[in-house]
């Protein structure tokens, strides 16, 4: 009767009892899993293989970025660095033209 087990309160959705997840590490009757085969595990290797080079792909683009993003910051701030120093220049030149000029009208005729 294909009504009785959700009559019963049993739900057989995804193929276990009562439609809920796996337990970790069982499945949904308390049983571990089998381990893999060598067959198993042979087929599962190049995906496996694909996963971890897209992880450490991903890391690498997050570091790169990083990288990229700190380099702005440093350019920006020796390009403000370069600016006070021009001014700071300009202002010790035009000090030592006053000083030169202030000297001047001082000295003895």
């Amino acid at each position: 009767m294909p009504g009785a087990p959700a009559a019963a309160g049993i739900s057989l959705k995804h193929g276990r009892a009562g439609g809920g997840e796996p337990k970790f590490g069982f499945d949904a009757f308390g049983r571990k899993p089998a381990a893999l085969s060598d067959l198993e595990r042979e087929k599962h290797a190049p995906q496996m293989a694909v996963l971890k080079l897209r992880r450490e792909l991903e890391t690498k683009q997050t570091y790169a970025s990083r990288l990229e993003f700190l380099l702005r910051e440093r350019l920006t701030r020796i390009d403000e660095l370069q600016g006070t120093v021009a001014e700071l220049r300009l202002k010790n030149r035009l000090l030592g033209q006053e000083n030169g000029h202030l000297a001047a009208m001082l000295a003895p005729k």
